[in-house]
């Protein structure tokens, strides 16, 4: 048996029980620049679409409550905030949405973006989709679920990052090696000789000479500050002749991963750079086509489902990409 909360129909602030709003991705695009970069453009893009709910019989524009809704979720998630987390949530591989219902009229008044990491789901005898969120179960008057396209099995959608595992941990592997192993192990390195001023020296004494320069001489602001030489200390430079080959064959292979990620997300690597744009009427249009259509495509088929039953085959939703698309002159 399915237990419902009562709310409150005329409550717009989120539940007490909804207190985990955190998007699962931020793990993943925290270790990659080209992730983050992919998803923020793709989620900014969406949320700043505009849209409108349409009759079927002519196909004109309507006022109508679910355009409302879609406008104004509620009361703490604006428009742009709430769009953005879904986008970041279709990534992860499942949408899920609360839909808050007027006790009165029936209609949904509000929705609520469920956290996916607290939603597991099963089917019942009917082989119905049942929601598990914080210990209540739910059925799909209750929960809207939007799953990814990756891997979807009938129950669930998987994340883009396990589908593609093997690239997003190669983009990882290069930012943790240029990071630990590229700046501290190649290139340039200043040798200090003091074996004309002591012939021995202990450790602490080497590490107060060499904190001594780096506060004195390092940094940009003594990138102008004469050394100093006394005490028969020499200074000269160690090179290790292979920083220049593997800088560059890191580039190269950096250059090659930022390519892949960006063609999985559909968005062109000058859409992300906007250097080698010769034509932006077909970048922003391969951007519009590739990266924002099928997803708002997908939120148009289901977000049908905030209508009534009976309005369903009378109105659907619309987005408008003309603000994404550029002409060229």
């Amino acid at each position: 048996m399915l237990k419902f909360f009562r709310w409150n129909s005329k409550a717009k602030s989120r539940p007490k029980f909804i207190n985990d709003f955190t998007p699962l991705i931020q793990e993943s695009t925290e270790k990659d620049a080209t992730t983050n970069a992919c998803i923020y453009r793709i989620a900014n893009s969406i949320a700043g679409l505009s849209f409108g709910v349409y009759k079927k019989s002519n196909h004109q524009k309507v006022n109508h409550s679910v355009y409302e809704l879609l406008a104004d979720p509620n009361l703490e998630e604006k428009h742009s905030l709430f769009f953005q987390n879904i986008v970041k949530d279709y990534f992860s591989g499942n949408v899920f949405l609360l839909l808050y219902k007027d006790n009165e009229t029936g209609e949904i008044s509000n929705l609520f973006r469920l956290n996916p990491a607290d939603v597991s789901i099963t089917r019942n005898e009917y082989n119905q989709k049942i929601f598990s969120y914080k210990g209540q179960s739910y059925n799909s008057e209750r929960i809207l679920h939007i799953p990814a396209p990756w891997n979807y099995d009938g129950t669930k959608g998987y994340s883009i990052f396990e589908v593609c595992r093997k690239t997003f941990q190669a983009a990882y592997s290069l930012d943790y090696y240029t990071d630990n192993n590229f700046s501290n192990g190649l290139g340039k390195r200043l040798v200090i000789d003091v074996s004309k001023a002591r012939q021995d020296i202990d450790e602490k004494t080497e590490q107060e000479i060499v904190s001594r320069f780096l506060q004195n001489y390092s940094g940009s602001k003594n990138a102008s500050k004469p050394i100093l030489k006394k005490d028969g200390i020499e200074f000269s430079v160690i090179d290790s002749g292979i920083a220049d080959n593997r800088s560059q064959q890191l580039e190269e292979n950096r250059e090659f991963t930022m390519k892949i990620i960006a063609e999985i997300f559909g968005v062109p690597v000058s859409y992300l750079s906007g250097e080698n744009i010769t034509d932006i009427e077909s970048t922003t249009t391969m951007y519009a086509m590739n990266a924002i259509q099928p997803i708002a495509n997908t939120f148009e088929e289901y977000f049908q489902n905030l209508f009534r039953i009976e309005d369903r085959g009378k109105y659907y939703i619309k987005f408008n990409f003309n603000s994404l698309l550029k002409t060229s002159l």
